[in-house]
């Protein structure tokens, strides 16, 4: 999505201090969204397809071309009212390492991202989704540094070979999760080049937080 905004920007000699003033909105939200740190949600999509021409299906979600507008497209894919599409809480400020380990500060920023009901599992509970954002390469290629994903906390429930996002110690990790005998789980990263960890399901320093359900790159 950002190598379309920006492509998009290119075409019409457009600069980023440009759009910030077509939009009426600050110069670090544009390059933020430039660079993937800030979402560009449907609504954001509309008014740059309003103000600049350049189309909001195509920027989301890379349909038609730059400068279509095919009636209808952007509606389908994200919903026109509240009853066609979720508000997801999107926390900026917390990342959920595919690596090491990454320690997060103090939460100062909440925003939203709109997700179309047709593409959520019924039995998901959708007040129950958070968007965070992901630091590291460990889950590369399922998982890239700095996708989005969205995590259902209210699947804790651990089922083999899936990804979800756990609290180790200070940190917030995103791995995918086997169980192991003697009451134990194996954490595995889909980046080779990580070795895998095993920890007790007792261990007070590890808790799982919820299962990733769904990645932003794949649904754009």
């Amino acid at each position: 999505m950002e190598k379309r905004f920006k492509a998009g920007l290119k075409k019409l000699g457009l600069t980023y201090e440009d759009l910030s003033n077509k939009l009426e909105t600050n110069l670090s939200s544009i390059k933020a969204m430039a660079v993937g740190r800030k979402i560009i949600t449907p609504k954001i999509a509309a008014d740059i397809e309003k103000t600049t021409g350049i189309s909001a299906s195509w920027l989301l979600l890379g349909t038609g071309d730059m400068f279509d507008k095919p009636a209808g497209t952007l509606s389908k894919a994200f919903g026109d009212d509240s009853g066609s599409r979720y508000s997801i809480s999107y926390y900026p400020d917390i990342k959920a390492s595919a690596g090491n380990g990454y320690c997060n500060s103090e939460i100062s920023d909440v925003e939203i991202i709109s997700l179309p009901k047709a593409i959520i599992d019924k039995k998901i509970n959708a007040g129950k989704i958070d968007a965070i954002r992901v630091h590291g390469d460990s889950m590369t290629p399922t998982i890239r540094e700095n996708d989005i994903i969205f995590v259902a906390t209210n699947m804790q429930e651990i089922y083999d070979n899936k990804i979800y996002v756990i609290r180790y110690g200070d940190e917030i990790r995103v791995k995918r999760i086997f169980k192991r005998r003697g009451e134990k789980i194996l954490l595995r990263s889909d980046n080779q080049a990580f070795p895998d960890e095993e920890v007790s399901v007792h261990d007070e320093d590890v808790a799982v937080l919820g299962q990733v359900i769904y990645n932003m790159a794949d649904l754009s």
